[in-house]
């Protein structure tokens, strides 16, 4: 496909280069020659410096075959105008753009431009993780009956083995992690308190699943071990305490959501005229201070929180008042919005969970322009892994599922395969048609992306 470009921000560059990686012919648009310097060296695609609605710089950059087209660039109204130009005169088939205020999705709307609210979506991804309970539902699929899980082992009654989770036809454990390491297990592997595990369950056991972690004991007896709720856990509670450092567009969004359902929420900015972005009725408190200031944080509440989410504009301030309210005021949920995606090693080296905003936008803009061979969906175990579902490679067809692991290092969660979802044992045997979901690093995923491209081509 032809795909242009409009802007060469954070958002701009990672959907360059993810368009670019997967064989596209990409042209870049923006008006600051310096910020391509945002691409990495991988990137073989076109950069032109200038105004991206300006009608010979996008006939030179091939608007009239371009198959897409999107407008991401930091002004909204340049970014319409962009939209406008694109559908009405040149006809481009896919056009989509990224908006940052929130209110204009009336105008957007008004005008037919498709269009991705950046900032919901951040606020959405930073709440799905400030209420999770310590069973997370990473994926459930009611059209197939199963769900995918994340869970701590907080408190454990009895000595229990991943063989008691596990049996392969109705639950399946993919991934066992302990003080930050994956480990390799059996179904002798007895587990201990703090373990983290990433397990795929079919609905009709469920209810027998989650009894045990309860602590209300299994009706078939087989999961007879009881994973009892730890002192700060938030199961069962209808509202709880957030405190949330910033209110930019997206800390005010987060308010806004979580304070709607109920939520006790106070906004800590360090300009009060920050706190014109919460709406007129906002029930919530606020705070004027540094999100970082032992003080400040106090006078918020935050030693009665259930959650804190540190969403200012700066990376370093989100870390230090990320790490504040998790090391100094054991708060139970702490989540940080990232900007640089460099310093995710520093994030997983401290145990901090947290959203790459710019990745969770291009992600969407990208399955909006087209259909990725690997469909993300959502990350787990601290950010380390991450759940997508992929359509079988025809080289895997007949193949064992133990040797399709080893092709690429993925862990398969299930397949669905006719409607129906099954959970497959090392020797199940994959057909055609099914489509996998599976559990994998970053770095497996590249592997198999690149895996799965070269066979699509073929």
């Amino acid at each position: 496909m032809h795909i242009i470009i409009a802007g060469c921000g954070r958002v701009g560059s990672q959907l360059a280069q993810f368009l670019s990686y997967d064989g596209h012919d990409v042209v870049v648009i923006d008006r600051e020659e310096s910020a391509f310097s945002r691409l990495a060296g991988g990137f073989n695609g076109i950069t032109m410096t200038g105004a991206a609605f300006d009608e010979e710089l996008l006939l030179e950059a091939g608007i009239e075959k371009a198959d897409a087209l999107a407008a991401v660039t930091n002004f909204d109204n340049t970014n319409l105008m962009v939209c406008e130009i694109a559908t009405r005169i040149y006809g481009v088939p896919t056009v989509v753009t990224r908006i940052y205020n929130p209110e204009k999705r009336y105008l957007f709307n008004r005008m037919g431009v498709e269009f991705i609210n950046g900032t919901a979506l951040v606020a959405e991804a930073i709440m799905g993780k400030l209420l999770q309970r310590e069973l997370m539902v990473l994926q459930e699929r009611l059209d197939v009956g199963v769900k995918v899980v994340e869970f701590v082992i907080l408190t454990q009654a009895g000595a229990v083995t991943a063989g008691n989770l596990e049996d392969d036809v109705s639950t399946r454990i993919l991934s066992l992690a302990r003080a930050g390491r994956q480990l390799k297990w059996d179904r002798d592997t007895r587990l201990r308190e703090g373990d983290r595990l990433v397990l795929a369950a079919k609905q009709d056991v469920w209810k027998d699943v989650e009894a045990g972690w309860a602590g209300r004991g299994s009706r078939r007896g087989h999961r007879g071990a009881s994973f009892l709720w730890g002192p700060h856990g938030m199961q069962g509670r209808a509202g709880i305490k957030v405190v949330i450092a910033g209110c930019g567009r997206v800390g005010a969004q987060l308010a806004e959501m979580l304070s709607l359902d109920d939520h006790e929420v106070t906004v800590i900015d360090r300009s009060a005229g920050a706190f014109k972005r919460l709406i007129k009725m906002f029930p919530g408190e606020v705070v004027h201070g540094l999100a970082f200031d032992i003080d400040t944080l106090k006078k918020a509440g935050i030693e009665g929180a259930d959650a804190f989410a540190a969403v200012t504009n700066f990376d370093n301030a989100n870390l230090m008042s990320a790490e504040v309210a998790k090391q100094i005021f054991t708060v139970p949920r702490v989540v940080a919005r990232m900007y640089n995606p460099d310093k995710e090693g520093t994030y997983q080296a401290l145990g901090l969970d947290y959203v790459v905003g710019t990745e969770v936008v291009a992600r969407s803009i990208l399955e909006t322009i087209l259909k990725p061979v690997l469909r993300r969906r959502g990350r787990c175990c601290e950010n380390r892994l991450e759940l997508v579902e992929f359509d079988v490679p025809p080289r895997w067809v007949g193949q064992t599922m133990a040797w399709c692991e080893k092709q690429v290092p993925v862990w398969i969660a299930y397949i669905v395969r006719g409607g129906e979802s099954l959970l497959p044992a090392g020797g199940s045997v994959i057909e055609a048609g099914d489509e996998i979901t599976a559990l994998a690093s970053e770095r497996a995923l590249r592997r198999l992306e690149r895996y799965l491209r070269s066979r699509e081509r073929r």
